[in-house]
């Protein structure tokens, strides 16, 4: 069985959130094992300068990388990233999998 690994940062603190990823999880739990790991988020101060911004995702970026495996294929998903339908998701998932790519 394949395995999808969320990395956040932050909590999802919302109760309809949290619902909503309860479903997800439900319903790819069938095709997938699902783990979820929060991180923590560093606090960005008012006014932060751009440098200031940068150091903050580099440290979150650490973060992040060493949650992941050497094994593991990498998707990020951003604000200002690319957008993907539920299907094409979808195929581009299973196309990973029949690859060999199940973490």
């Amino acid at each position: 069985m394949s395995a999808i690994k969320i990395i956040c940062v932050g909590r999802i603190k919302e109760k309809f959130y949290t619902e909503a990823v309860n479903e997800y999880k439900k319903r790819l739990g069938r095709y997938a094992k699902i783990s979820i790991s929060e991180l923590a988020d560093e606090k960005t101060p008012e006014g932060a300068s751009p440098a200031e911004e940068a150091g903050i995702l580099k440290k979150e970026g650490s973060r992040i990388l060493s949650a992941v495996e050497e094994r593991d294929y990498v998707l990020a998903l951003a604000i200002r990233g690319r957008s993907f339908s539920s299907e094409a998701l979808a195929a581009h998932l299973e196309a990973l999998r029949l690859g060999g790519k199940s973490s």
